[in-house]
């Protein structure tokens, strides 16, 4: 049934499997640099993010990949990324601190510490109430 739908392939030479093997040696090694040096515990992950960005980048200006525009492009969507997360990290301080500066937590606290319960009945209790389908 399903082979009937698949089109006919034909099958591909020797030298097309190497060639393509070849062209992938970079990202082979890239890989294992990534994997081996964090469970070696060579580079903690955020020293291993910046070791591999640092090797992927090495190999696009080797393949010639980042010419001319493209590495412009590049370098101006890594600063606009960089940007955006920076607003979120800087956004997310500016809640954190007014919700505190609020009192939101105490007054949310305080009712369920009045209950006098065990901490693991509380988060049951929770977990019960924002969990169950049938509490709309």
């Amino acid at each position: 049934m399903f082979a009937a739908d698949a089109p006919s392939a034909s099958r591909s030479e020797r030298r097309e499997i190497l060639a393509a093997l070849r062209r992938s040696i970079p990202v082979i090694c890239l890989f294992a640099l990534v994997l081996g040096g964090l469970y070696a515990g060579v580079f903690t992950a955020t020293e291993l993010a910046a070791a591999g960005a640092f090797v992927a980048f090495v190999v696009a200006l080797l393949r010639g990949r980042l010419r001319g525009g493209a590495f412009w492009s590049v370098m101006e969507e890594a600063v606009q990324t960089s940007a955006f997360i920076y607003g979120l990290i800087f956004g997310a301080l500016m809640f954190s601190f007014f919700v505190n500066v609020t009192g939101v937590p105490d007054i949310i606290v305080r009712p369920i510490a009045d209950f006098d319960m065990a901490p693991v009945a509380v988060v049951v209790l929770l977990r019960w109430r924002f969990t169950s389908p049938s509490v709309a």
